[in-house]
């Protein structure tokens, strides 16, 4: 039975999707104990219900970024109870934010599909289901314009391997856009005003394609989330809107999917972390708008890493 998992000779690991839930900074309370079986729990059965043994298998990296409360603890004992090709406890050694800890977490991952969602659980497992689906649509084969068209900040599109395929590329973006309306009327009159502001500037840098970019929940094929995060420059609120600019420039399919969205005590976004919002979306339009930021190809980025061992 041949399932979307499956991978290429290239690289040799077993077929597997990765988890990499980015940690809240350190003043927010630290993922419950129950989180990891929530996982598992849905991914184990898609284990068993996508096919035979090794058809599909699954890995979740745990990312703390730098944190002083019980969020690595958690993800010691998950490893301990479920094993180290399991889940996977990565520390950075200081807070610096969290596109820094997703792109530490999906710059390590071992799979042929990369997912990256909010350690609060916000949004719902299922909803997995319709992300996959919506990449197995979108996603297409082969860099565009690999016969000699430009992309990627200028540069030609990256040559495949030799031997290999050409790589799979797409993204799906979960999108709590439907739920607008009813969010905007339980928020008080500046957040709103703030809320647009910000949407404006998005469409500004991003242009309109990608209503809501920053849900934290996004799933990646190998090869479109090695050129991506392997670009990422910006580390706190708005590297999803430059994952966005990115694919933009690689030509890298995105697929917006609805998805369910619980708020979570404690995750509230402070209006401090709106300007430094801002500033970002500010910075990331001037760089790539003006070149001095220059997005490299996957081959170069995959030089880079076999070259520091990597």
């Amino acid at each position: 039975m041949h399932t979307t998992w499956r991978l290429p000779p290239h690289p040799p690991h077993p077929p597997h999707i990765n988890l990499s839930p980015k940690h809240a900074p350190s003043h927010f309370p630290p993922p419950p104990p129950p989180l990891f079986p929530f996982f598992s729990s849905y991914l184990d059965r898609r284990r068993d219900r996508d096919g035979p043994a090794g058809a599909f298998t699954y890995e979740v990296i745990l990312v703390d970024d730098g944190s002083s409360d019980a969020t690595a603890r958690v993800g010691f004992d998950a490893a301990r109870e479920r094993g180290l090709d399991t889940v996977r406890v990565l520390r950075l050694p200081a807070n610096r934010g969290k596109g820094a800890a997703v792109r530490a977490g999906a710059l390590v991952a071992r799979g042929d599909r990369l997912l990256f969602m909010d350690a609060d659980g916000a949004t719902r497992m299922a909803d997995l289901d319709g992300l996959d689906a919506a990449l197995d649509a979108a996603s297409i084969r082969g860099w565009p314009g690999s016969s000699g068209s430009k992309q990627g900040g200028g540069k030609a599109a990256p040559p495949a391997a030799a031997g290999a395929p050409p790589p799979l590329l797409g993204a799906a973006f979960g999108s709590r856009a439907h739920l607008a309306a009813g969010a905007a009327a339980k928020r008080a009159w500046h957040r709103n005003l703030l809320t647009r502001g910000f949407h404006l500037l998005v469409i500004a840098v991003a242009g309109p394609a990608i209503r809501d970019t920053q849900c934290g929940f996004k799933l990646f094929t190998r090869s479109a989330g090695r050129a991506l995060f392997g670009n990422q420059r910006l580390s706190r609120w708005c590297f999803d809107v430059e994952l966005a600019v990115l694919a933009a420039r690689f030509g890298i399919p995105i697929a917006e999917v609805s998805v369910g969205w619980a708020e979570v005590p404690g995750s509230k976004v402070r209006l401090s972390s709106i300007a430094h919002m801002f500033l970002e979306l500010c910075a990331l339009g001037v760089g790539y708008g003006s070149g001095a930021w220059a997005a490299r190809g996957e081959a170069e980025l995959v030089a880079d890493a076999v070259g520091q061992g990597g």
